[in-house]
């Protein structure tokens, strides 16, 4: 019975399927990717040709000054975004090399060290 509901190259199948998926997203993935590295070219470009036209009149001037604002500000964030992971993937470098180390252990050890060299500089512990 077990055999009519699923074949016996069922599983293969469904991995064959998964695999196929697996490719198709890692290439969309990829042209996302590409296209989001494009962006900053393409809008600065946008921006150069805006700013030919917003001369033509006030209006698209003051709407153009405005929509350079913006998009110098999310540029400026994306450049920081990358700069913020740099430093966040550094700082848990620097921390692990810390992990080892109990602190607490660490902490205690060295109080009862300062208890037994200078007693009169732990009357609060």
């Amino acid at each position: 019975m077990a055999s009519e509901l699923y074949p016996g190259n069922y599983l293969s199948d469904i991995d064959a399927d998964r695999k196929k998926d697996d490719i198709i997203i890692q290439t969309q993935t990829q042209a996302v990717k590409e296209k989001v590295r494009k962006f900053p070219e393409a809008i600065r470009f946008l921006l150069d040709t805006l700013d030919g036209v917003s001369k033509v009149h006030p209006f698209l001037e003051a709407a153009y000054t405005h929509f350079k604002a913006a998009v110098t500000l999310e540029l400026k964030r994306q450049e920081n975004d990358a700069k913020v992971k740099a430093i966040r993937s550094e700082m848990d470098a620097v921390m692990e090399t810390f992990l080892p180390f109990d602190f607490w252990t660490l902490y205690h050890v060295y109080i009862s060290n300062i208890h037994a060299i200078q007693p009169e500089r732990c009357q609060g512990f």
